[in-house]
C-alpha cells in the first residue's frame, strides 16, 4: 500500500517502508504531482514553477534530476505511479493508496454526518507541507486551511446540534491546537461547558480566547463570541448536568471519566499506543516505566482519550474478546501522594468511595469495583512501589473486570505485570542531514518545534536554523520534558543560542509550566527526585557510572567501577559500607535500569547499559564532587588501552568484522581514553592507545580524527630523561598509524623514516617491514621508481622471514602497482593475483578487497567490461562488510566509470552520486574531483552540456583549492573536450593547450595522450592535417604503452576520420575497422555507435548508408546519447546526399529498416560494409 501524508510533514510510505527522498526540490516536485494527480503538466511550466529564478536551461535541468531522484526513490512502483515523456510529467494513482489531502478536502454537502466529518479531520495533522515555500505551496496551503476551518466549524455544529458534548470538549481543543485561534472553537467550548453546568470552566474558555486573540492577532472576541458568553453568564442558556456520549455503541451504557483535556498537541507515539492498547487486550496490569520527563503520564492519558473516542473499547484484534470500559476510565494522580498509607485514600477520591467505620478502606474499594468494568490509571507509583502494589493485588484478585495501568519510573514488580519502556521520542541519525521539511517526521523536532511556536508564534523550522533545533533535540535525547523547557527559551534566545548553552543544561532548562508538579519545572528538579530514590550504592555506581560515553558492558563496569578511592588515599578509607564489590556490580546495575537511569540494550555481543546525556552530566558533577573522578578516569584509559592493543592485530585477520564493531561501539569511549591522556605525564600510554587504533581509523573513515589525535600525542615533548624502550615502541607504533593515514602528499616520508630508524633501533623486524613499505608508495607517488622497487623488495624479504602473509599480500600489491606504472599490466597482474592469496590466507578482507579492485583495473584497461564489474562489485562488498566508507566511494566511483566506459549512463549517474553522498559527507575532496569528472563527462555524452560544465568547474574549483595540478589539468582537459563537442573549437584549442601543459610538468602520461588526442581532433576540425597526424600518432603511442584498449579505440577512431579527410580510404578502412571490432569486444555501446556513423560514409550504397545511420540514431536515443553539436552539419549534409540519391520514399523505408535493425545485425552490416569497401580500395588499386 502506498501511504502519502502531505499535512503537517512531507511523509511517504510504502507497504509501511518509509520512502527515502531527502532533496527538498524533488520532494515539491513530487508533492505539486500527487496533489495534481492525473493532469499532466507540461515540463516547461513545472520547471518555472518549481525554479522560477533560475534560467530555463537550469530550470529543466533542475527538473531532470529531481524527477530522477523521485524514480529512484519510488524503486518498483516508479514506472506505474510517475508518466514522463518528452513534453509532460503525471502523478497516477492506482490501486492501494492512502492520501490523506483527498480524505480531508471531500465535498461538505448538506448530508454529510458528523462521524464522516470528525473521520476527516482526524487526518489534519497541521499546515500542508509545513517548510515548503513555493509560490504553489503557500496558495495551495490557504486553499486547505480555509477548507479545513470549515470542516472543523461544521464538525462542531453537528456536535453542538446532537449534544455530543464530550466530543465538543475533545474537538475544539484539538482545532485551537492547530494554532489558527478559532473563535468558533472556543464558543464550542463555551456551550459544552455550559450544557455540563461548569460556569467556571466556561469563564475561562472566555479568558483564554480573549488572551490568544490579542496575542495572535491583536484584536477583541467578536460581537458573537461576547453575546453567547454573556446569555451563559446570565443564564439565558439552559444547562445540563450529564453528558451524553453519541459516540458509544447502542445499548452502552453512557460511561465516565475524569480525564483531563490538554492544552497541547499530542506528538507521534503512534506504535506505542498501539502496543500498549494491545497488551490491555491480553493483560489486565500494564506498567509504562521511562527515565523522568519521557512523558510516560502523557502517553498513558492519550491511550485512553483514544480509549474513550472509541466508545470506551479497545480495538479487538480478533483473538481476544475486547473488555468494554462501560464504568469509566479513571485517572490516580500520585505525584504527590507522600504517605504509602494514603494510596487507597487517592483512589477512592477518584471514585466517589467514601471510608466506612466498620469496613477499610481497601475493602470498600475493591465492593464498589468488583463487578464493575473499569479501566484504573495509577500515575506516578515509583516513590510508593509497596503500598501501590497491594493495592493493586487485591484488585485484581478480586476485580475480574477491572484492568490497570501505572506509571513510572520503575516497574511495580508483579507476578503478570506486563512492563513497555517509553522511549525517547525519535530523532534524525546522527550521520543524516535531512531538508527542514522531513525533520518535521521524527518526532522530537516536531515537538520542539510546536512548542516554541506556542512561545513564539512566528517561530518555524528552516534552512537556517535546522541543524541548532536537531542538535538540542539529540543533546538532550529526545526527552519530552526537556525539549518543552528548551523550546520555551525560544522566547529570548535562538535555537543556534540555545544549543551552545545546553552545556550548562540544569541552568539553562528551568521555568516549566506554571500548573506542573514542581519536580517537572526543572530539569535538575526531575533528576534529583529519581537520585533521592536511590541507595547509597546505586548513587555510587551511578556516579562512577558517568566516566563512560557511548555505553558500556557489565564487565566495563565491573573493572572501572569498583573500589575507585581518590588519589593517594588508603584501601580503607574509601571502602565503608556503603562500597561494593565486583560480583555486586551486576545487581546494582539491574536496580539502576529497573529505575529507568540506566537503559539496557541488546547487542549481538551482548547486553550493553548507557544513560541519557542529562543523567550522565547529573552523575559527573556527583562524580567530580566525590573527589574519585581521577581515580575512575585512570580505570577507565586502563581498560581501554588493553582492549585496543588486544584488537590491533586481529584487525588483520578474518576476526576483523567483530572486533571493528567492538571498536566501533567504544568509539567514545576510545576518544573519552584518549583525551585523558593529553596534558598529563601519560605519553607513552596515549601513544600506545593512538598507535593501535590507527588501522581502526583507516578502515573506519575516521582519517581526519586519526590523523589530529595521532599529531597532537607525537608533538608532545619527550621525556625529560633519557626515552624508555616503551616510551620508544610506543612512539615507532604511533609513527607507523600516523603513516598510514597520512595523506599520499610527502607529509608521510619523515614519519616512516622516524619509524623505520626506531624499528632498527629496537629490533622490531615487522615494523622495520612495515616502513619500509610505507616508504616505497610515498617514492611511488612521487615517481622515484628506482628508489621504491629495493625498499619493497627488503619489506618482502622481512614479511616473508616472518612468515606473515598480511604483510607479504600488503608488499605485493604495492609491487603490482609499482609494475603499472612501468605499463607492465602482465607483471602487476601476477602480483596482484599472489597479493590476493596472502590476503586470502590471513581472511584480511580489505586486502582482498584492494586487490580485486587492483585486477579489475586490468581488466578495465583490457577492455573486459563484465570481468572488471565482477571483480569491483566483489571489492565494493567487502568494502561494504568492513565500513570502509574510502573504499565503498572508490569502488562506486571506479564502477561508476566503468558504466559510463559501456555507455549505462543512468547506470553510472546512480553510482557517482551514491558515492558523492558519502564522499561529501566525510569533505574527501580528491574523491568529489574524480566523481564530478566522471559526470561532467556522462553529462556530455548526453548532451547536457551546461550540467556538465558545472560539474567540471566544481572539481578544478576543488582541485584549485587542493594546488592539485595533475587535478586541475584533468579538469581542464575534460572542459575543453566538452567545449570540442559543442563546437566551440577556439575555446577547446585554448583549454587542451593550457590543460597539455600542467600535465607535462607532473610527467602526467596518461593527462598528455589525452591531451594530444583532444589537440588531435581540434587540428583535424581545422583541416590541419599534419598536426592532426602528429598528435594522435603521439597519443595513440603513449596509450599502447598502458593498454587501454578504450582510449585505442577512441584515437584509432580519429585516425580513420584524418584518414577519410585525406581522402586514404584504404588507410581510414583499417583504422575505422580495428576500432570497431574492439569497440565490439568490449561492448562500448557509445563507441559503436561513432563506429557505425563513421563506416556509414564509407558504402557504395545509400540504402546501406542510411540503415547504418538509422541504426546508429535508434541506440543513441536508446542510451540517452544525442550527436553533439560538431557532428551535426556534417552528418546532415551526408544524410541529405543519401536522400537525393534514393528519392524521399526509398530513403524513408531504409531509415525504418535501419531503426528496426537487431543491434547485432548492424554490427554486422557495419563489418559488411568495411569489408566490400576494403575489396573497391584494392580493385582500384
Amino acid at each position: 500500500m502506498l501511504e502519502i501524508r502531505l499535512l503537517g510533514q512531507f511523509d511517504i510510505r510504502l507497504h509501511g517502508a518509509p520512502v527515502e527522498l531527502a532533496s527538498r526540490p524533488a520532494q515539491s516536485l513530487l508533492a505539486y504531482l500527487l496533489l495534481n494527480h492525473g493532469t499532466a503538466h507540461r515540463r516547461e511550466r513545472l520547471a518555472g514553477l518549481l525554479w522560477p529564478d533560475s534560467s530555463e536551461a537550469n530550470a529543466r535541468r533542475n527538473l531532470r534530476q529531481a524527477l530522477w531522484q523521485i524514480r529512484r526513490a519510488l524503486g518498483e512502483i516508479s514506472d506505474s505511479l510517475i508518466h514522463a515523456d518528452d513534453l509532460t510529467i503525471s502523478a497516477h494513482l492506482q490501486g492501494d493508496h492512502w492520501l490523506d489531502v483527498a480524505i480531508l478536502q471531500q465535498p461538505l454537502a448538506e448530508t454529510v454526518t458528523a462521524d464522516e466529518l470528525m473521520r476527516r479531520a482526524a487526518v489534519y495533522a497541521g499546515e500542508l507541507l509545513p517548510g515548503f515555500y513555493d509560490d504553489w505551496a503557500v496558495l495551495e496551503r490557504e486553499r486547505l486551511n480555509a477548507h479545513c476551518e470549515r470542516t472543523f466549524n461544521l464538525l462542531l455544529d453537528r456536535f453542538v446540534d446532537e449534544a455530543r458534548w464530550e466530543d465538543v470538549l475533545q474537538w475544539a481543543e484539538r482545532w485551537i491546537a492547530l494554532g489558527h485561534t478559532p473563535e468558533a472553537a472556543y464558543r464550542a467550548l463555551m456551550l459544552a461547558h455550559a450544557a455540563q453546568g461548569d460556569m467556571a470552566a466556561v469563564a475561562e474558555v472566555y479568558r483564554r480566547c480573549a488572551e490568544a486573540l490579542d496575542r495572535e492577532l491583536a484584536v477583541e472576541p467578536s460581537e458573537q463570541t461576547r453575546t453567547l458568553y454573556e446569555r451563559i453568564r446570565r443564564g439565558e442558556l439552559r444547562t445540563v448536568t450529564h453528558a451524553p456520549v453519541a459516540a458509544s455503541p447502542p445499548g452502552v451504557p453512557a460511561p465516565r471519566h475524569n480525564l483531563p483535556v490538554h492544552l497541547t498537541s499530542f506528538i507521534g507515539r503512534q506504535s506505542e499506543m498501539e502496543a500498549i492498547q494491545r497488551l490491555l487486550l491480553e493483560h489486565r496490569l500494564v506498567t509504562l516505566t521511562g527515565s523522568g520527563g519521557t512523558g510516560k503520564t502523557r502517553l498513558a492519558l492519550q491511550v485512553a482519550h483514544k480509549l474513550v473516542e472509541n466508545g470506551y473499547t479497545l480495538p479487538n484484534a480478533g483473538r481476544v474478546a475486547a473488555p468494554q470500559f462501560e464504568d469509566g476510565i479513571w485517572l490516580v494522580e500520585l505525584a504527590t501522594v507522600t504517605d504509602p498509607e494514603a494510596v487507597p485514600q487517592a483512589v477512592a477520591a477518584v471514585l466517589n468511595v467514601r471510608e466506612e467505620v466498620c469496613c477499610p478502606l481497601t475493602q470498600s474499594i475493591m465492593e464498589h469495583l468488583r463487578d464493575r468494568r473499569a479501566l484504573l490509571i495509577l500515575d506516578n507509583c515509583e516513590h510508593l512501589l509497596d503500598a501501590s502494589a497491594r493495592l493493586i493485588d487485591v484488585l485484581l484478585r478480586s476485580c475480574p473486570q477491572v484492568r490497570i495501568i501505572t506509571t513510572g519510573r520503575e516497574m511495580v514488580g508483579m507476578m503478570g505485570e506486563m512492563v513497555l519502556r517509553v522511549p525517547s521520542l525519535s530523532l534524525p541519525a546522527a550521520e543524516a542531514q535531512p531538508e527542514p521539511g522531513a525533520l518535521l517526521a521524527y518526532e522530537a523536532v516536531r515537538l520542539f518545534v510546536e512548542r516554541a511556536a506556542a512561545v513564539r508564534p512566528e517561530f518555524a523550522l528552516n534552512e537556517s536554523n535546522a541543524a541548532a533545533v536537531v542538535q538540542i533535540c539529540r543533546q538532550l535525547d529526545g526527552v519530552p520534558l526537556a525539549i518543552e523547557l528548551a523550546a520555551a527559551r525560544v522566547r529570548s534566545l535562538t535555537p543556534d543560542q540555545i544549543s551552545v548553552r545546553l552545556d550548562d543544561r540544569f541552568r539553562l532548562l528551568t521555568g516549566g509550566s506554571r500548573t506542573a508538579l514542581p519536580r517537572q519545572q526543572t530539569l535538575r528538579a526531575l533528576i534529583d527526585w529519581s537520585w533521592d530514590l536511590l541507595s547509597e550504592p546505586e548513587r555510587i555506581l551511578l556516579r562512577r557510572l558517568a566516566v563512560f560515553r557511548g555505553g558500556w558492558t557489565l564487565e566495563a563496569a565491573e573493572q572501572i567501577c569498583v573500589q575507585c578511592g581518590t588519589p593517594g588515599s588508603a584501601p580503607d578509607e574509601t571502602t565503608g559500607p556503603a562500597e561494593f564489590q565486583t560480583d555486586d556490580v551486576l545487581d546494582l546495575i539491574t536496580h539502576l535500569v529497573d529505575k529507568s537511569l540506566t537503559v539496557m540494550q541488546e547487542h549481538s555481543t551482548g547486553a550493553r547499559y548507557d544513560l541519557l546525556e542529562s543523567i550522565r552530566q547529573y552523575a559527573l558533577e556527583k562524580l567530580v564532587a566525590s573527589g574519585e573522578a581521577e581515580s575512575v578516569r585512570a580505570n577507565h584509559f586502563a581498560y581501554f588501552l588493553q582492549l585496543t592493543e588486544v584488537a590491533e592485530p586481529k584487525l588483520r585477520t578474518s576476526d576483523q568484522l567483530t572486533w571493528l564493531a567492538r571498536l566501533e561501539i567504544e568509539h567514545d569511549n576510545l576518544r573519552v581514553a584518549l583525551k585523558w591522556t593529553t596534558g598529563r605525564a601519560a605519553i607513552e600510554p596515549g601513544l600506545r592507545m593512538a598507535g593501535a587504533l590507527a588501522r581502526f581509523w583507516y578502515l573506519r573513515g575516521y582519517w581526519n580524527e586519526g590523523r589530529a589525535w595521532l599529531r597532537l600525542l607525537l608533538d608532545q615533548p619527550a621525556p625529560a630523561e633519557a626515552p624508555s624502550t616503551d616510551y620508544q615502541w610506543a612512539r615507532m607504533h604511533a609513527l607507523a598509524g600516523a603513516g598510514w593515514l597520512a595523506d599520499e602528499d610527502g607529509s608521510d616520508l619523515p614519519l616512516y623514516r622516524e619509524c623505520l630508524a626506531l624499528a632498527r633501533q629496537l629490533g622490531d623486524r615487522w615494523c622495520e617491514a612495515f616502513a619500509l613499505r610505507g616508504l616505497s608508495v610515498v617514492t611511488t607517488s612521487w615517481a622515484n621508481l628506482e628508489e621504491a622497487e629495493p625498499q619493497l623488495n627488503e619489506s618482502l624479504a622481512l614479511f616473508t622471514s616472518l612468515g606473515n602473509d598480511w604483510g607479504m599480500g600488503l608488499v605485493r600489491f604495492n609491487r603490482g602497482w609499482l609494475a603499472l606504472e612501468r605499463d607492465d599490466n602482465l607483471a602487476a597482474e601476477r602480483e596482484w593475483q599472489t597479493g590476493l592469496e596472502h590476503f586470502q590466507k590471513c581472511g584480511d578482507r580489505w586486502g582482498i578487497a584492494v586487490t580485486v579492485g587492483a585486477l579489475g583495473y586490468v581488466a578495465r584497461l583490457r577492455g573486459h567490461y563484465e570481468r572488471a564489474a565482477e571483480l569491483m562489485h566483489a571489492g565494493l562488498q567487502q568494502f561494504r562488510e568492513l565500513g570502509d566508507k574510502a573504499g565503498v566511494v572508490l569502488s562506486l566511483t571506479r564502477l561508476g566509470n566503468l558504466a559510463f566506459r559501456r555507455g549505462d549512463y543512468r547506470e553510472a549517474t546512480a553510482l557517482l552520486y551514491e558515492s558523492m553522498s558519502v564522499l561529501h559527507e566525510h569533505h574527501d575532496q580528491q574523491g568529489l574531483i574524480s566523481a564530478l569528472q566522471v559526470l561532467g563527462l556522462v553529462a556530455a555524452v548526453q548532451g547536457e552540456y551546461e550540467r556538465a560544465e558545472g560539474f567540471l568547474h566544481e572539481s578544478v574549483d576543488y582541485s584549485r583549492r587542493r594546488g592539485a595540478d595533475y587535478e586541475i589539468a584533468n579538469g581542464l582537459s575534460y572542459l575543453a573536450y566538452v567545449a570540442y563537442q559543442r563546437n566551440d573549437i577556439a575555446r577547446a584549442d585554448e583549454l587542451f593547450q593550457e590543460s597539455i601543459s600542467l600535465f607535462e610538468r607532473d610527467q602526467d602520461r596518461e593527462g598528455i595522450a589525452f591531451a594530444e588526442y583532444g589537440l588531435g581532433l581540434v587540428a583535424l576540425y581545422q583541416g590541419n592535417y599534419a598536426v592532426a597526424a602528429e598528435r594522435l600518432a603521439q597519443s595513440l603511442h603513449r596509450v599502447h604503452a598502458w593498454g587501454d584498449r578504450r582510449y585505442i579505440a577512441l584515437i584509432l577512431d580519429a585516425l580513420g576520420r584524418l584518414a577519410l579527410a585525406e581522402e586514404d580510404c584504404s588507410r581510414a578502412l583499417t583504422y575505422l575497422r580495428e576500432s570497431l571490432l574492439l569497440r565490439k569486444s568490449m561492448g562500448d555501446k557509445h563507441g559503436l555507435v561513432e563506429s557505425l556513423e563513421r563506416l556509414a560514409p564509407l558504402s557504395s550504397q545509400p540504402d546501406k548508408s542510411v540503415r547504418l545511420l538509422a541504426a546508429a540514431a535508434a541506440l543513441r536515443q536508446s542510451i540517452g546519447a544525442p550527436l553533439p553539436p560538431v557532428e551535426q552539419a556534417p552528418h546532415a549534409q551526408f544524410l541529405d546526399t543519401c536522400r537525393q540519391a534514393l528519392g524521399e520514399a526509398a530513403f524513408e523505408t531504409a531509415w525504418r529498416a535501419g531503426q528496426e535493425l537487431p543491434f547485432e545485425h548492424a554490427l554486422a552490416l557495419a563489418l559488411e560494409v568495411s569489408e566490400t569497401a576494403q575489396m573497391v580500395v584494392m580493385a582500384a588499386a
